[in-house]
């Protein structure tokens, strides 16, 4: 059954009326709405309601039955929609359901007529004033409304607020909105108004009103360019050619320039212009305006050009244009019969009285046009452009034909502009006409656009984002250009100061009304069903495909496929030489802008729906490969929930599709941009409920990204609240990845005992298990901790041991690292081939795509060099690891590389960019520690300050070191803390301080000590505990260059301490040299110094002077002056100015 929507009857599926009411049984179809800006003119009578009070009803309608027909008859005159007659207002739309790029001004246009007409009406006796307001902006547009039955066609803010404007118009006025004011500024002159309270609106809203429309169709304004011809060379010199035929074979040539808005055709047109009245011949140029909209327009731009020979003006009565007319015919043929027969067809043209018996035949008025171009011609060359082709008459285009097959031996050049519409009703357009020419212009270059944008400014040096943001928005129309510098200085965002010019963009390019209008008429040229492929397309994206647009629209592919090449004739699509997806054919949109405009006129709620079957057919065609295309599916996913949550919807199943296709994208981003990683995980994190047991593993990934990024302690509070998740599902593999991730975080916290002990934690859980990738991590992570506490026994067995059962499982990542523990234990351990482990695993973890453990191994390697080979070796690896952890994203483990680089750069005497990295890494800490790399950075610091003589800099910030120091057990961060904190107050004079922290680090693991040796001996001497020098270098086994030269120097003060003189100074002097060749600057000067000390008090005057000043010279380089000031008091007076 059918139930008749009009009286609810239910009718036989067969019937086509309503057997109860007799309407019309019509299918219902879907209602389309689309997002269109539109211009809302409102006009309504003032006082009316208090005058018709009193007065009869018919008398009521007496009156305003002629006052609503004559606004309606202006509003559609400017092709307007009358939506309501709401008592004694009426409300129109312009802009709705077709666009128009200049809808604004006929909005207002209108309005200034209906002022106009309400003065007419007055003389006939009917005494009615009106409000009026003109408002533009974004409404909801009902397409297939019916205004005439009372259904809303438009609906949003706008439309209340040209309601409210109105209501402020002074009487008798019109005034605008601001939008309405900025699109129409150029063709209406407004004077400005004081700023109006509305009802809803949290600021006083602008209002100017509007006075009169400039004459916007008149051909005698002068167009000259103000700008170089940029890009139209050839087509330029096409056009002259046309010209020069014409003028030097007398042959009538018809020349059709053809592009869309604001490609260019009335610039090459004013370039024509210059060129011809450049000439010495004396040339006539007539020129005609094809109009949009109006009452008599078909013949318009012939009528201009009559009128413009015949000098006929706009305000003209009838009886005058008459005159005029018979006076330039007279001019033009002395015979009286030719001006007869001219007269009648030629009057009609331009608003003349015509004596004429009978109606003109077509041929005979084609006739007569054609012979009153000839005697203009017969004087001279004569040019006629017909602007505009687009919008003429059939009449019009027929004549044009007609004229350039028949006119003979004259010089005339016919100039047509139109757009690629001219040839959607007139597919053979001048076609076999062998005297006529198609001139069809393209987009700039980009090349040309930028040109032309520097010529605009008037700038030798345009900013870099401008020019990149301008080229890819414009498209390479020189109006788009034009237009988006207008808006960017009508805004303020392009200041310029003298020859500088700076400009503010946001993430994008705003878009100018004025080319948004032009855009949105063109879109509403095509054929509804083609416009919705057209806005699917543009869910998409600016690439599309023909197998998405047949899943997203359920159509046939046939029917996809004709539609798409007919788009395409129109230069709003443009098929792809070859296709991304195998199988199917790939298109883009012509312009971005036509992709914009046509997705923002999507309503929300459809725009969502086509966001998610643009992600299902992505999800589709993608595969076993969906990784691949992850981040598309996101943003479709996203922005389908974003529209649907702004409609006051949340649907759940689009929630579960985005934090999956999150999680997807973020596993593959975490191959090459962690920072990237982390913002999806983080999105996931927030999409997904605290009871969902997939819950646990993206807290953990997002742990690990934070940790990454240099957020520890968030990581250290997710790594937590992963395991509580694990453990509350049962999830005992869960659990201990989340432990081993918290002895990660821990261990680069500096607080290897709490990461112990969350790896026995994981190992507990581990090995009741079978065995794991997680197992072999644990294994691999217990070698590395054990090395942080200077624990190197059992350290490569148990490196083995991991690595076998890595190979076992056939697991690449974790038997590269393995390899790295490994290689490490050995290296420490003095087995020097433990460096072919770490380049074993630096290979394998480049292959692998892990730029995370790229980084952390080359740093390792650093280290190892460092230790092997000197500190050259090591900060070359170290720069290398920069900027491959920042090019990818980790900026922890870049923090960390650059932590590396300070005793490189220290022990290389490159101290102030020691003190320049220190700075960077303390203010990063101050901002997201604390973190080890602050500590580091600290220790180097206080250490130049201290041997630069900046004691009191050195010594303000002892507290704050050994604070951070001692919270941390890890001893690659204790030791260094403790001896050069006593650097520091021994130079400050503290001697006692300086000797209870050197017996503190005489406390801490041998292996971590002999880093330091050399310099803690020379505290605890120097605080005269040459004991605890004894102490600090008991258990030391040096088996590293490093550590055998530290050790050395160490042995060689307390030999010196102890009175052994000799020995002391042979083992300086085996110290200066090993140093030397190491590449420690300072501690090479120390043991030239002390060797220089020894040999003065052995008597040895001209070997212990030259090392002294030797060591001085070092000194002084390096900034030390304490140094230089103990070597001067060595030498005295003369030595030292002699050195």
């Amino acid at each position: 059954m059918r139930t008749c929507p009009s009286c609810g009857e239910e009718n036989p599926e067969r019937a086509r009326f309503c057997l109860g009411c007799a309407e019309p049984l019509v299918e219902e179809t879907p209602e389309r709405e689309e997002r269109k800006t539109v211009s809302v003119l409102f006009v309504d009578l003032v006082g009316f309601t208090s005058t018709s009070e009193t007065a009869d009803p018919e008398d009521v309608r007496a009156l305003l039955r002629p006052y609503h027909a004559r606004l309606r008859e202006e509003i559609q005159r400017f092709g307007g929609t009358v939506e309501k007659f709401i008592g004694d207002a009426v409300m129109a739309v312009f802009g709705a359901p077709v666009a128009h790029e200049d809808d604004a001004e006929r909005a207002v246009r209108a309005g200034l007529r209906i002022l106009d007409s309400l003065e007419e009406m007055r003389e006939q006796g009917i005494d009615l004033s009106v409000r009026a307001a003109v408002n533009t902006g974004e409404a909801l547009v009902a397409l297939s409304a019916r205004p005439e039955q009372g259904e809303s066609m438009a609906m949003g803010d706008v439309v209340n607020t040209a309601s409210r404007l109105q209501g402020a118009a002074p009487v008798g006025s019109l005034v605008a909105g601001e939008l309405t004011v900025r699109a129409t500024s150029g063709v209406i002159d407004y004077e400005p108004l004081e700023p109006v309270t509305l009802k809803g609106k949290s600021s006083p809203v602008a209002l100017w009103r509007a006075l009169s429309a400039r004459s916007r169709f008149g051909t005698d304004v002068d167009t000259r360019p103000r700008l170089p011809l940029v890009g139209r060379e050839r087509e330029l010199a096409m056009l002259q050619g046309a010209y020069g035929r014409a003028v030097h074979e007398a042959t009538p040539q018809l020349v059709t320039i053809v592009g869309e808005p604001g490609i260019g055709k009335s610039r090459l047109v004013a370039e024509l212009f210059s060129f011809v009245d450049s000439a010495p011949d004396l040339i006539s140029w007539r020129q005609g305006r094809c109009l949009p909209y109006g009452e008599g327009i078909s013949l318009w731009a012939l009528g201009e050009i009559v009128k413009a020979q015949a000098g006929i003006l706009e305000s003209d009565s009838p009886e005058e244009a008459a005159k005029k007319l018979q006076a330039a015919l007279a001019q033009l043929t002395e015979d009286p019969s030719d001006r007869r027969w001219l007269d009648a067809p030629l009057s009609g043209l331009v608003g003349a009285e015509i004596a004429a018996d009978r109606a003109m035949e077509r041929h005979e008025s084609f006739a007569a046009w054609s012979r009153f171009i000839e005697l203009i011609a017969t004087d001279g060359p004569l040019v006629l452009v017909i602007e505009d082709l687009h919008w003429a008459d059939d009449v019009l285009l027929d004549f044009l034909e007609h004229l350039a097959e028949w006119a003979t031996d004259i010089p005339l050049l016919v100039v047509c502009t139109a757009r690629p519409e001219l040839y959607e009703r007139r597919r053979a357009w001048a076609g076999g006409l062998r005297n006529a020419t198609t001139i069809s212009l393209v987009a700039l270059l980009r090349d040309d656009t930028s040109r032309l944008l520097t010529a605009l400014l008037d700038q030798h040096a345009v900013p870099a984002d401008l020019v990149e943001a301008v080229l890819e928005r414009s498209g390479g129309n020189p109006l788009y250009v034009e237009e988006f510098i207008r808006m960017l200085q009508d805004r303020g965002l392009l200041v310029r100061e003298g020859r500088t010019l700076s400009v503010t963009l946001g993430e994008d390019l705003p878009l100018p009304e004025s080319v948004a209008a032009i855009v949105a008429a063109r879109l509403d040229t095509v054929d509804p069903e083609r416009k919705a492929l057209l806005q699917e397309a543009a869910v998409m994206g600016r690439v599309f495909w023909v197998g998405a647009l047949e899943e997203m629209t359920g159509r046939d592919p046939g029917g996809v496929t004709e539609d798409l090449r007919e788009l395409a004739r129109k230069e709003l699509v443009r098929r792809s030489r070859s296709s991304s997806v195998a199988g199917d054919t790939e298109y883009a949109f012509w312009h971005v802008l036509v992709r914009d405009v046509a997705y923002a006129q999507i309503p929300r709620g459809e725009r969502a729906t086509s966001h998610v079957k643009a992600a299902h057919w992505i999800e589709r065609m993608a595969g076993a490969r969906l990784s691949d295309h992850a981040e598309l599916v996101v943003h479709h996913y996203e922005e389908a929930l974003t529209l649907s949550r702004a409609a006051a919807a949340r649907p759940p199943e689009i929630e579960l599709s985005l934090r999956r296709a999150l999680v997807l994208a973020a596993e593959r981003a975490f191959r090459v941009d962690y920072a990237r990683a982390d913002a999806f995980f983080r999105r996931a994190a927030e999409l997904i409920p605290t009871e969902d047991p997939e819950r646990a593993d993206v807290l953990l990934k997002l742990a690990e990204t934070s940790e990454l990024a240099g957020r520890g302690e968030e990581a250290k509070q997710l790594s937590r609240d992963a395991a509580d998740a694990y453990r509350l599902q049962g999830d005992r593999l869960g659990e201990a990845r989340a432990l081993l991730q918290l002895a990660v975080i821990a261990a680069r916290g500096g607080r290897t005992g709490q990461s112990k002990a969350n790896i026995e934690d994981a190992l507990e859980l581990l090995e009741a298990l079978p065995p794991s990738p997680e197992l072999v991590r644990a294994y691999g992570t217990r070698v590395w901790v054990m090395l942080f506490q200077g624990q190197l026994e059992g350290t490569t067995e148990q490196g083995d041991r991991a690595l076998a059962l890595a190979q076992e499982l056939g697991l690449a990542g974790e038997e590269a690292q393995c390899y790295m523990f490994r290689g490490l234990a050995r290296v420490w351990g003095g087995d020097l081939a433990g460096l072919e482990d770490i380049e074993i695993a630096l290979e394998r973890w480049a292959e692998l795509g892990n730029w995370e453990q790229v980084t952390i191994t080359r740093v390792n390697l650093a280290d190892c060099l460092w230790l092997a080979e000197g500190p050259a070796a090591g900060l070359e690896q170290c720069i290398t690891a920069i900027a491959v952890a920042e090019e990818h994203g980790a900026v922890h483990e870049a923090l960390w590389a650059r932590a590396e680089t300070l005793r490189m750069q220290f022990e290389l005497g490159r101290w102030d960019e020691t003190l320049a990295t220190a700075q960077s890494l303390m203010e990063w800490d101050r901002e997201h520690g604390p973190d080890p790399v602050g500590l580091v950075a600290r220790t180097y610091a206080v250490w130049v300050h201290a041997r630069t003589g900046a004691t009191e800099a050195a010594v303000g910030m002892i507290p704050e070191l050994l604070e951070f120091g001692r919270s941390s057990d890890d001893q690659q961060l204790l030791v260094p803390a403790l001896v050069v904190a006593g650097v520091a107050a021994l130079a400050a004079g503290r001697r006692d301080e300086a000797a209870r922290l050197a017996e503190e680090a005489t406390a801490q693991s041998p292996y971590w000590r002999m880093h330091f040796a050399a310099e803690a001996a020379r505290v605890a001497v120097d605080a005269g505990r040459p004991d605890i020098a004894e102490r600090y270098l008991d258990q030391l086994e040096p088996r590293l260059p490093r550590h055998r030269n530290a050790v050395l120097t160490a042995g060689a003060v307390f030999a010196e301490a102890r009175g052994d003189l000799a020995s002391a100074a042979e083992q300086f002097a085996q110290a200066a040299e090993d140093w030397g060749g190491y590449g420690f600057v300072l501690e090479r000067g120390h043991a030239l110094l002390g060797r220089g000390r020894c040999l003065l008090q052995l008597g040895d005057q001209l070997e212990g002077v030259s090392c002294v000043n030797s060591a001085r010279s070092i000194f002084a380089e390096l900034g030390a002056r304490p140094l230089v000031a103990e070597c001067d008091a060595l030498l005295g007076d003369e030595a030292a100015q002699s050195a």
